[in-house]
């Protein structure tokens, strides 16, 4: 699934701006009806390469939700809803589900991680945390390694 834009709500957007890590806290799922099919905690959250608020749960591949999600609502742990949004029709079967992305219009520092549940990384914190300073200094290595070479320091 594709990273999904949602609008905090007025109150949200408060709770956002006083303590991130302690008021997000789940994404739960909902029914064409807006009733809750399930809810995962975040994984991890912090500000993209973007500066945009980035949230992530994970959805277990090995679980079999036949009842499809149409709209995704974020609370806090006292339930409070920072955000809701539509989103296209899923259903979560055995074999669908992963790391889910949640974008929120809050800005901050780039790379900044507000919360992190695991010691490892996932591929999507990898690709935008991690990914681009990697490529950027290794285009900058083979740059010097050119001019290395043309000036006869090393051997290609």
């Amino acid at each position: 699934m594709a990273g999904l834009m949602l609008l905090p709500s007025q109150e949200g957007l408060e709770l956002l701006k006083e303590d991130l890590k302690a008021n997000l806290k789940y994404a739960v799922l909902l029914d064409g009806d807006k009733n809750e099919i399930t809810r995962y905690e975040f994984t991890s959250i912090y500000y993209d390469g973007d500066k945009v608020l980035t949230a992530l749960f994970e959805v277990p591949i090995e679980e079999n939700i036949t009842t499809p999600m149409k709209f995704l609502r974020v609370v806090n742990g006292d339930d409070v809803v920072i955000s809701e949004g539509e989103t296209p029709e899923i259903t979560f079967v055995v074999g669908v589900g992963g790391v889910q992305t949640l974008k929120f219009a809050v800005s901050g520092e780039a790379g900044e991680i507000v919360f992190k549940a695991n010691d490892y990384i996932t591929k999507t914190e990898f690709d935008e945390l991690y990914l681009p300073t990697l490529e950027a200094l290794t285009a900058r290595v083979n740059e010097l390694e050119k001019i290395l070479i043309d000036k006869g320091v090393i051997n290609g």
